[in-house]
Formats: structure tokens, C-alpha cells, sequence
């Protein structure tokens, strides 16, 4: 189980969870147990902390509201981060924040791909 050095802040609203992580927020759908909405600023890279090769729950989330293990999905289906971790570099625990599954999506191999090009293309427009 993961342990971050600043606990999440959690607002209710509804069947919905505000997850304010150092440096990003993410909308949690307990029905879905999953994301449905981020936000994070895009900043100049200026970090270089190692990135998490784990992906952790968050024990301060209800179990209920969160996809159901750390294991990878298979059969061509992969994990996205929603906000990079790259992009959060700067501060260890920030990058280690951006490995929960809360943090996580589902898609097929590709879509990661084509997602990860749309953001850097974003982000230095």
C-alpha cells in the first residue's frame, strides 16, 4: 500500500469523490470506480524525479470507489496515467501521487499512444 508525505484531501458530492493529490485533482465516480475529470497545470519541466514503476491504491479512498487491484488488465488492454508523471517531476511526492489508480484509465494499447501526443502538443502550444 502506498503512504504519501501529504494525505489526500477528499470532498464528497454525491456518488462523486474530489481527490486533491499534490499538484492535481481528480473526480472520482464510486459507481464507476473510476475518474471521471482531472485538472493540473502544465509547468516547465524542471524536475527529474524517478517515476514509480508500481501502481498503488489509495488507502485513504473508500475501496468501493476504486478499481478492484493494482494488476495490469491484459489482453490489449493498458493503464493511462490521466495526469502525467512527468509532468509532476519536480516534487517526489507529487510523481508518486500520479502512480494511484485513481490516476489510471483503461483503454486499449494504442489509445495510449495517441493520448500522450495530444498531451505534449497541448502542453507546449
Amino acid at each position: 500500500m502506498a503512504s504519501f508525505s501529504r494525505p489526500t484531501e477528499i470532498t464528497h458530492s454525491d456518488s462523486l469523490l474530489q481527490l486533491d493529490y499534490e499538484g492535481f485533482t481528480v473526480w472520482l465516480d464510486c459507481a464507476r470506480r473510476g475518474a471521471v475529470k482531472f485538472r493540473y497545470n502544465a509547468q516547465h519541466d524542471t524536475g527529474s524525479a524517478k517515476r514509480y514503476d508500481q501502481f498503488f491504491l489509495d488507502p485513504q479512498v473508500p475501496a468501493a470507489c476504486q478499481q478492484t487491484n493494482t494488476q495490469a488488465y491484459g489482453h490489449n488492454y493498458d493503464r493511462g496515467h490521466l495526469v502525467p508523471a512527468n509532468h509532476l517531476d519536480a516534487s517526489a511526492s507529487a510523481i508518486k501521487a500520479t502512480n494511484t489508480l485513481t490516476n489510471k484509465f483503461c483503454c486499449v494499447s494504442r489509445e495510449i499512444v495517441v493520448f500522450g501526443k495530444l498531451l505534449r502538443s497541448t502542453s507546449t502550444a
